[in-house]
């Protein structure tokens, strides 16, 4: 009789996410695609006597971690740091459509915080100093072994960049794309509708922000954000959507 050769372990990756920057669609199609072998922890969610607290993970059951490195913003600007052996996975994003879905984020998180022009200025132009030096540890300095996906590669043609995330799991393993397809085709989305954030089951993986429905929306002010950003973005491969306004 003949036995089915079981295939080897996951390796591990660090998640590095950029805030907004499609972490949780991604790891849903991992899930779907690998099955009982994927495990996530975003440890944040868990309780103490449930995780390590560490990035990367010490639990060698665990298949992928995330992490903002948010501690780049702090007195010594070092945040995390992953041994160069570590695979990291890097999600980044275009500022202003990051910026503008965290906002919004944090405000139906905490509904009597102040919502106003000025506090949405304020935010952005704290996050655009975050996101240089995300950008220039993350994506410019290079270092180890590190992927680095866009979000709007992501939605522009999921199953290339997907391809790509699953070697970094199974590198002596071709992806199955037929398998990996029906996984992105079938994924669920996060969706806010009246104000509440709902799943959307089967709803597939596409770029649904609108710059120009955000509530404080102001071309003068994302020309300015993107001008201060002008060489980050230019980096990233981000061309000026606001250059003749301001």
């Amino acid at each position: 009789m003949d036995h089915e050769t079981p295939r080897p372990p996951l390796h591990y990756v660090a998640c590095v996410s950029y805030p907004r920057s499609g972490h949780h669609v991604t790891a849903r199609v991992l899930s779907a695609y690998f099955g009982a072998a994927f495990r996530h922890c975003e440890f944040h969610s868990l309780r103490a006597d449930e995780c390590c607290k560490r990035f990367p993970c010490r639990d060698p059951s665990v298949t992928m971690s995330k992490c903002h490195d948010f501690s780049l913003c702090g007195w010594l600007r070092r945040g995390v740091r992953p041994s160069p052996s570590t695979r990291c996975l890097v999600l980044v994003r275009s500022f202003l459509d990051a910026a503008t879905s965290e906002y919004e984020m944090t405000r139906r998180a905490a509904p009597g915080a102040p919502d106003t022009a000025a506090e949405w200025r304020g935010f952005a132009l704290s996050r655009a100093r975050y996101y240089r030096r995300f950008a220039t540890k993350w994506v410019f300095r290079g270092g180890g072994t590190r992927h680095v996906m866009r979000y709007e590669d992501l939605t522009a043609r999921p199953l290339e960049e997907l391809a790509g995330v699953v070697r970094l799991f199974e590198p002596s393993t071709p992806p199955d794309t037929t398998r990996l397809r029906a996984c992105i085709e079938t994924a669920s989305s996060l969706e806010v509708r009246d104000g509440v954030v709902v799943l959307v089951p089967g709803s597939g993986i596409r770029d649904r922000r609108d710059l120009g429905g955000f509530r404080w929306f102001d071309p003068a002010f994302f020309a300015r954000i993107e001008r201060s950003l002008e060489g980050v973005l230019r980096k990233l491969g981000y061309a000026p959507r606001f250059g003749g306004h301001g």
